[in-house]
């Protein structure tokens, strides 16, 4: 939430959901969790508000198994495409390739800063044909809660995929701002214009560290 709101003007609004508890001092989520929370957006939400991108940067949620991506793609992602609202989720964090193929969320692998530039992190990012575009994951500062002593509110810097898929969906936001768009524009057209206008690093084209750049 830090992420997105920091990149993005006033206009844009952030509606969280709750999808983790806490297990021995760390969080984690089921994936019968992140579908209700999805079916939550498609059922409520979407005809409460002007929902645009949903952002997700839990591990799982359908990444695990072609099986497994299946399920979210039929009970949540078209689902969400249907309404014109792009789904983004993080390609976790193991270093392990992911060649799951027809995954219909936008899949977001990370970067780190290379001079002036970005390069993909191989400390970290998974890879594979199910990534679909690359955003700056590592030194990324957003908002955090300090110890009991100090300020109530702060800012952390971070790294994960979880940094880059927020980073990916704000983009995402500002291009459905775009007083140009066409009226009858659909999600997969914004989906579009994010991969026409990313910058181009790696093998010349689409690969499996930087998706389309």
């Amino acid at each position: 939430a830090g992420i997105v709101a920091s990149l993005t003007p006033s206009n844009v609004k952030i509606l969280p959901i709750k999808i983790s508890h806490e297990n021995n001092g760390s969080h984690s989520a089921y994936s019968s969790t992140m579908l209700s929370a999805y079916l939550r957006v498609i059922n409520i939400y979407s005809k409460q508000y002007e929902v645009v991108c949903t952002n997700l940067s839990f591990g799982g949620a359908g990444k695990n198994s072609s099986s497994e991506a299946a399920t979210f793609n039929a009970q949540a992602f078209q689902p969400l495409l249907d309404l014109n609202i792009l789904s983004f989720t993080g390609a976790s964090n193991n270093s392990q390739q992911n060649d799951i193929t027809g995954y219909k969320a936008i899949t977001v692998s990370a970067l780190k800063e290379d001079g002036n530039s970005f390069v993909f992190d191989d400390d970290y990012s998974n890879y594979g044909k199910i990534v679909d575009i690359s955003a700056p994951g590592s030194r990324i500062l957003s908002a955090g809660i300090s110890d009991t002593d100090g300020p109530s509110d702060t800012y952390v810097s971070k790294r994960g995929t979880s940094m880059a898929s927020p980073t990916a969906a704000a983009t995402a936001a500002l291009l459905y701002l775009d007083p140009n768009l066409k009226d009858d524009f659909t999600a997969k057209d914004i989906e579009n214009r994010l991969y026409d206008l990313a910058v181009d690093f790696g093998d010349v084209g689409y690969d499996g560290y930087y998706g389309h750049g």
